[in-house]
């Protein structure tokens, strides 16, 4: 099972929040920048999902730089490459750098599950393993090592700890639907 698991491997992430004097950048939930010469690659601006997301004539970024702990931009200095970040959303003329009130820099390891050669093997293993244990409920995107929506990490925390009160969910059949677009 150790070995099962000490070679499942992630994505790191650095995120950048962004709080900006102005109403909107944009209607869009989500954009994605899937070209080279843009280090990021989505954001964000919550205030698209409630009006409550941020005082009023204010809005937010919430910028995703995907990498890995080993490159240089997750050591990046946070002012740094919050300075970076506004100077590239300027650049791409989605923000004005004079808007900039604010900025927030979180380091996440691990922040997404790697789906690589023979990982279901090896989740098959940890998984047959971490079952004979009946008083743990692994949960979320990295104790289910499962890419998903949020909604459905929920919803497996939830169904988790109603397990613990003893439920029987099978928490390995949320959000794994065949329509489902992110699996």
């Amino acid at each position: 099972m150790l070995a099962a698991a000490s070679v499942l491997t992630y994505r790191d992430m650095v995120i950048v929040f962004l709080t900006l004097d102005r109403e909107q950048v944009t209607p869009d939930h989500w954009i994605y920048f899937p070209s080279d010469d843009v280090f990021f690659g989505r954001i964000h601006e919550p205030k698209n999902w409630s009006k409550d997301m941020a005082p009023a004539g204010k809005t937010s970024l919430v910028v995703e730089i995907w990498c890995c702990e080993h490159e240089p931009v997750f050591h990046e200095p946070d002012e740094a490459i919050a300075l970076r970040t506004a100077n590239r959303l300027a650049e791409l003329g989605l923000i004005q750098g004079s808007q900039v009130s604010g900025a927030t820099v979180v380091h996440l390891k691990k922040a997404y599950p790697l789906y690589v050669k023979d990982y279901q093997e090896r989740i098959h293993t940890i998984f047959g393993y971490l079952s004979k244990l009946k008083n743990l409920q692994p949960a979320g995107r990295n104790g289910r090592f499962k890419y998903t929506s949020g909604d459905y990490y929920i919803e497996i925390g939830v169904k988790a700890a109603e397990n613990v009160m003893g439920a029987n969910h099978d928490l390995e059949l949320v959000g794994s639907a065949k329509e489902y677009a992110e699996k």
